[in-house]
């Protein structure tokens, strides 16, 4: 079932589980306080099964393997300098997705050869990707049984509790994947299936020649600066609803002197793109009078948005200081500041 073909529900949580996966991809350590202070909270140890369980309120019991192992490991990596990487986002395929339903219907397919005579023939990931089209590099799939919202989802790839090669976890941060399809089925008996496959390259097979006639013209893929708007403008979106709540006022200051920028920054927190979460916000903390920045209108309070057209929301302020270190003249950084309040502190504590 494509994503098209998706019961509405279905076909929200899909879009959503597409975007929470891209938004850990970015920044996977946003999700330490998901991680430590919301899932691993839920943890508790059954003394008669001897056993950790995830024990949520209106959610179902689920009993681990490992228990707090698995998610402190997890979190070990997430704090490590190993975590602070960024991957690229994965691109939606809808030949993929199919994939991802016959994964599905294999799991129930097996899970029914449990109790028949029948031998059940097994397929790999590999074939069933062949079955729809090319693929070069490597290809993956993941598969979760019972959760049904997007950042259990995605702790639950990460954790990946009782896999001793961490297969789910090793998938989800493989910068070598380029796209993913997703399918979600709901069980009979144990909620919501969700299918994950990845590849690298993937190109889907042609339709045939009769067939691909009556095909409609597909529109040309955007450009590249068409792609650098719609992330700035749902970056700027995101701030003004998430960051301040306030209408914001964006400003450019461009420098052309090579002396010192007269400005100084911190690193603030704020809201990350997953519930719960957070994200290192750039601020400015300090102009200098008579400075190359106040010469073109820096104000205390402001939030830094982009250096030279690169975003500094998924770098932080450490990231944003090596932008800056780097950076040609002329120089031009990007600002926001809420309308109402220009002369204050926007990012007061």
């Amino acid at each position: 079932m494509s994503k098209e073909e998706l019961p509405d529900t279905l076909k929200q949580a899909v879009a959503k589980l597409h975007q929470t996966l891209n938004a850990f991809r970015l920044n996977p350590r946003n999700s330490i306080p998901a991680l430590r202070d919301h899932r691993m909270r839920a943890y508790e140890f059954d003394r008669e099964l001897r056993k950790y369980k995830l024990v949520r309120k209106n959610r179902p019991i689920v009993m681990l393997q490992e228990g707090t192992e698995a998610a402190q490991e997890a979190l070990d990596w997430l704090q490590s300098d190993e975590g602070r990487i960024t991957l690229k986002p994965l691109e939606y395929d809808m030949e993929l997705s199919k994939v991802s339903e016959d994964r599905i219907q294999a799991h129930l397919a097996h899970a029914a050869s449990e109790n028949s005579t029948e031998q059940l023939i097994e397929t790999s990931c590999e074939s069933r990707v062949t079955k729809y089209g090319t693929w070069s590099k490597t290809v993956g799939e993941s598969f979760v049984l019972g959760e049904d919202e997007a950042r259990e989802i995605v702790l639950n790839l990460l954790v990946d509790d009782g896999a001793e090669e961490r297969e789910n976890r090793v998938a989800l941060l493989n910068p070598i994947f380029k796209k993913v399809g997703i399918a979600m089925q709901p069980h009979p008996t144990q909620g919501l299936m969700v299918a994950l496959t990845y590849a690298g390259r993937f190109e889907r097979h042609p339709p045939p020649k009769a067939a691909a006639e009556n095909l409609p013209e597909l529109p040309p893929p955007p450009s590249a600066d068409h792609v650098a708007k719609s992330v700035a403008a749902d970056i700027r979106q995101f701030l003004t609803m998430t960051e301040t709540g306030h209408d914001m006022e964006e400003y450019e200051a461009i420098i052309t002197s090579s002396n010192k920028l007269g400005i100084q920054l911190e690193p603030r927190e704020g809201k990350g793109a997953l519930e719960g979460e957070t994200c290192e916000l750039v601020v400015v903390k300090a102009v200098q009078p008579g400075g190359s920045c106040q010469r073109a209108g820096v104000t205390v309070g402001s939030h830094l948005l982009f250096i030279n057209g690169q975003t500094t929301h998924y770098c932080g302020y450490q990231g944003a200081m090596d932008l800056l270190k780097g950076a040609s003249r002329p120089l031009t950084l990007r600002f926001a500041r809420p309308v109402d309040a220009l002369s204050g502190d926007l990012f007061a504590r």
